[in-house]
């Protein structure tokens, strides 16, 4: 989708002033009265644009010009999500239409820091959810947004408790992680035959 800046440079006339304003746009839409907007096209092609005045003596004049929208990039990419400590991969996926090329890459990793390369790695310092994006821009300026999550899964803590080892006795072990919430960890008895130093 393409938004273009229209503006009435339209003077009035000895009267001094300007009573209404229509404008045709090429697609079957008619906006009155507006001086300066924004207008969107959803399909690429050549539309005429026509601004009529009107004077407060029912007097009018009326101009067309011709505007050529061409389509838009299509920014897309993906996330490959990964443990504290390990980069999270982004890949870009992006495509341009027929006749245009991307020139421009921007993924924003959601942490204040960002990057020009389509395809990165970004390792993060705290785990987490982040709402990345990926804007791209073609040869003649336009450009197209993407957002995803990037998940930063954090790390269990490995701790055990042991009672005291003599030989040829198994030894009970007591898995005491409980802190990772991301993984179905239990309570695991482990008997093994060792021998007292």
């Amino acid at each position: 989708m393409l938004f273009r800046s229209i503006t009435d440079n339209s003077t009035p006339g000895s009267l001094n002033t300007i009573c209404s304003r229509a404008w045709s746009m090429g697609d079957g839409t008619i906006i009155n009265d507006s001086i300066t907007f924004n207008y969107a096209y959803t399909v690429p092609g050549v539309y005429q644009i026509q601004l009529t005045v009107k004077s407060p003596t029912d007097c009018d004049s009326t101009l067309s010009k011709t505007i050529v929208v061409v389509a838009s990039p299509s920014a897309n990419y993906t996330v490959a999500n990964s443990c504290l400590g390990g980069n999270n991969v982004f890949t870009d996926q992006s495509t341009s239409p027929s006749g245009t090329y991307i020139t421009n890459w921007t993924i924003n990793f959601g942490d204040n820091t960002q990057s020009n390369n389509p395809n990165s790695t970004h390792l993060y310092s705290i785990d987490g959810t982040y709402t990345t994006s990926l804007m791209v821009t073609s040869n003649i300026g336009c450009s197209d947004t993407a957002y995803l999550n990037a998940v930063v899964y954090p790390l269990p803590v490995a701790n055990f408790n042991s009672g005291k080892a003599c030989s040829e006795i198994p030894i009970s072990f007591t898995d005491r992680d409980r802190k990772s919430t991301r993984l179905n960890s239990s309570h695991l008895v482990i008997s093994y035959a060792v021998f007292c130093l």
